[in-house]
């Protein structure tokens, strides 16, 4: 096995889980599931591991786990969003260099956290000031195809078969997308979109807090 098929094979892994167990148990149970999993198929991996980081030359070890950061984020730029929701500002775009490595950091955040990439790239779009509401809701749809697309690649790839219930998702998610890009588009104002991305920043953060 080298380096390129190790995201196809997680993602494999993950989705045998899902097709076996279901929606709607908790967290643990998924990833003691996925522990499984990956363990026979001989992954060396660590669970749980606390944040870690050095300050001013010494190692400080914390009780907080990476989820209940990123959920303490979410949470932080939901209020945010709604402290400047009346604020309405030229976006500037980011440099090259800068919006690469925000991609390729944010692709690895929604893979560690399981969270779609978007519910990270659209609020720091709009926080950043590199774009408008708008734009930001168009962008983070493409960056979410791009990511979905690449997982579902992944995991036709590892099992051999396109999963059964992803057709019907699919289905569903083009005509809510279209709905949506049509009620963006025309119809809401820039605060009504920032109402919406921090009730649904919300929940996420939530999500990963309790979850």
């Amino acid at each position: 096995m080298n380096d390129a098929d190790l995201p196809h094979l997680v993602i494999g892994a993950c989705m045998n889980v899902h097709r076996a167990l279901g929606p709607g148990l908790l967290r643990d149970a998924y990833d003691e599931c996925l522990a499984i999993e990956l363990r026979e198929m001989e992954f060396d991996f660590k669970r749980n591991l606390p944040l870690q980081f050095d300050y001013h030359g010494r190692r400080v070890k914390t009780g907080a786990y990476l989820d209940f950061v990123i959920g303490g984020v979410l949470l932080f730029s939901a209020w945010q969003l709604l402290v400047r929701i009346h604020v309405e500002q030229a976006a500037r775009l980011p440099r090259v260099p800068v919006a690469l490595a925000t991609g390729a950091a944010l692709g690895l955040l929604s893979g560690l956290t399981g969270t779609g990439g978007g519910i990270f790239l659209t609020p720091l779009l709009l926080l950043m000031g590199w774009a408008t509401p708008k734009t930001a809701a168009a962008v983070s749809a493409l960056f979410i195809l791009m990511n979905s697309t690449t997982g579902l690649i992944g995991n036709v790839v590892s099992t051999g078969r396109f999963p059964d219930f992803a057709l019907p998702l699919l289905l569903a998610a083009g005509v809510g997308g279209l709905a949506g890009a049509h009620f963006g588009s025309h119809r809401a104002s820039s605060r009504a979109i920032k109402a919406l991305l921090a009730a649904v920043l919300v929940v996420a953060g939530i999500k990963l807090l309790l979850f």
